[in-house]
């Protein structure tokens, strides 16, 4: 087997086991009547907050997606506002 298809494989491999827990959270979170938190936002949604000059809850929004301090968040923002020319 190729490399890239042994890849894809276990890619496909680790998609279909995040969903499997995917659906046993859902269903535990059911079970004890628990309410799921809210998705937290995607690198896109980071991006878009920067974009629009709010890097306040850009910051907020990668600390919810990373579960990263203050300070890292801060400096994961401030490295993707540059690269995105935003600094």
């Amino acid at each position: 087997m190729s490399l890239e298809r042994d890849e894809r494989e276990h890619l496909n491999f680790l998609t279909q086991k995040v969903a499997t827990l995917e659906q046993q959270l859902a269903a535990l979170y059911k079970h004890l009547g628990l309410t799921p938190p809210p998705p937290a936002p995607s690198l896109d949604e980071i991006a878009a907050l920067i974009r629009s000059g709010n890097t306040l809850e850009a910051i907020k929004a990668y600390r919810a997606q990373t579960g990263s301090d203050l300070a890292t968040a801060k400096a994961a923002v401030d490295q993707l506002a540059a690269q995105l020319g935003f600094a």
